[in-house]
């Protein structure tokens, strides 16, 4: 019987393919590490080789471990908005694959910026203009590789985010294919009329020809077939899902009541607003959710570009530890005594959305030590999650609760800060694989194996709770000296 459902979770650090049964439990998974390359200051990429190697490699191992004849359907989720280009002939990438966390199109940014295109951009595609979508990094693409255009002549040049390249080489290249989601993230796809907006392709003076077919997130990629000694038996493609719309999915979070956030490298937020577009709310981005059974769902959500990477740095920058227990009985031995850190190392995302804003610790005093600086960094990163959860607590009058995932949420103690500074509940599931899940679960019910989302809730199961202990006059007076830190930190680059 077919009852198992595949799950490729391509990420910025690593690839992961998980086996998950019709209980939701995974039967098996495996993890393949990619590498990041930082040529300059700011600009960071991966290559796309590289990663359908960790991709192959995955599929190859877990095949070594489960029956691939036994699996009914396969869903794909990716890091969001990496960027690259490729020979539609020769299968050959052209340049790298420009990473989402890569400034190195901000010159273009500030260009469009300039001719003011902000409000027009927004209304269509419910994005600000950033570094961070798609479209400035195709254009910075198209103008380094001057041979693109004879490409685009040809009708042989492709544009992707992951995971469009991951659908051409799985097909064998036969179908070149997106999702509303992940097409949501590109700068160029209006949310309204669910197509490539051929009014910004002109003023952004780029080629919608080379964009795939954008197609519902619950929809027909085509059919796995390659490598070819793993697919001996062809798996439909029956999900596509950008990253954060995945961990928003796996998390049920299907009403206005809960919030999901994945705390990884970076921190993201995200709010289910159904059949609503959300516009108006300061620094916090409308985007689609996903589409289930034809109909169109809509979310908010708020990226933070540092969280863990920030506990990374003070280990290996600062070499204040080696382990991430060892920063956390540090901080528990302190209070944070008017000492804040503003992890503005590359800028600030959501809500302030200010690339020129760089990273400050300011309070210290003689009476401080390392301790302080580790708790500074652990309470900005609960600072930074109720920055955006403000914005998304006008939408609502009723009480929120947070459903947390990735690696971070392990720590109690960070988990804690959390509730205590965004004075909500927070629930940790069971599972943690939550975005690697969503995409199994909406391929899931697109194949048949569940009926709809009530046999999906059933499946979530909560592992811990924790609820906000923090005096309200405390919390407020805090939360205050912590949003003064962070306007010393803005536009402090020229």
């Amino acid at each position: 019987m077919n009852d198992f459902i595949l799950a490729i979770d391509q990420g910025s650090t690593g690839t992961k393919v998980l086996c998950v049964d019709k209980k939701g439990k995974i039967i098996e998974s495996t993890y393949q590490k990619i590498k990041s390359y930082y040529p300059k200051e700011g600009w960071v990429e991966h290559d796309a080789e590289d990663i359908w190697d960790s991709v192959e490699t995955c599929l190859r191992n877990l095949s070594e471990k489960i029956d691939f004849s036994k699996i009914a359907a396969l869903g794909i989720t990716n890091q969001r908005e990496s960027t690259l280009l490729w020979n539609r002939k020769t299968g050959e990438p052209i340049g790298p694959v420009v990473s989402w966390q890569c400034h190195r199109s901000e010159d273009i940014c500030s260009e469009w910026k300039k001719a003011g295109l902000e409000s027009v951009v927004r209304e269509r595609t419910g994005l600000n203009i950033d570094g961070y979508y798609s479209a400035s990094k195709i254009k910075w693409l198209l103008n380094r590789f001057p041979d693109t255009k004879e490409l685009i002549h040809k009708d042989e040049l492709c544009f992707g985010n992951i995971n469009t390249w991951l659908i051409w080489k799985l097909t064998s290249k036969k179908e070149f294919k997106t999702d509303y989601s992940n097409a949501a993230r590109t700068l160029l796809f209006n949310i309204k009329d669910l197509k490539w907006d051929e009014y910004l392709g002109k003023l952004f003076d780029i080629p919608l020809e080379i964009f795939p077919e954008p197609v519902e997130c619950d929809g027909y990629f085509g059919e796995a077939v390659y490598p070819e000694e793993v697919f001996k038996k062809k798996i439909p493609i029956l999900a596509s899902l950008g990253d954060q719309q995945s961990s928003l999915f796996g998390q049920n979070c299907f009403d206005n009541k809960t919030v999901k956030c994945s705390f990884g490298t970076c921190l993201n937020l995200g709010f289910f607003t159904g059949s609503e577009i959300q516009f108006g709310l300061k620094g916090i981005i409308p985007t689609i959710a996903w589409s289930y059974k034809g109909k169109i769902n809509y979310a908010v959500e708020g990226g933070v570009y540092v969280a863990g990477s920030m506990l990374d740095w003070l280990m290996e920058k600062l070499n204040l530890s080696d382990n991430i227990d060892e920063l956390t009985e540090f901080a528990k031995e302190v209070k944070i005594e008017n000492l804040y850190l503003v992890p503005a190392f590359v800028g600030l995302a959501a809500p302030y959305w200010d690339p020129k804003a760089r990273a400050l610790l300011i309070g210290l005093t003689f009476n401080h030590d390392k301790r302080h600086i580790v708790r500074a960094a652990f309470e900005s990163i609960a600072f930074q999650t109720n920055d955006v959860l403000e914005e998304e607590r006008r939408m609502i009058n009723s009480d929120l609760v947070i459903r947390v995932d990735g690696g971070m949420t392990k720590n109690d103690f960070l988990m804690q800060i959390l509730s205590d500074y965004t004075n909500c509940k927070i629930e940790r599931p069971v599972n943690q694989e939550c975005t690697s899940l969503g995409v199994a679960y909406l391929a899931g019910l697109s194949h048949g194996l569940w009926k709809d989302l009530n046999e999906i809730k059933k499946l979530w199961v909560v592992d811990k709770t924790f609820y906000p202990k923090l005096d309200k006059e405390e919390r407020n007076k805090t939360i205050n000296k912590w949003k003064k830190a962070v306007l010393k930190s803005l536009s402090w680059i020229e």
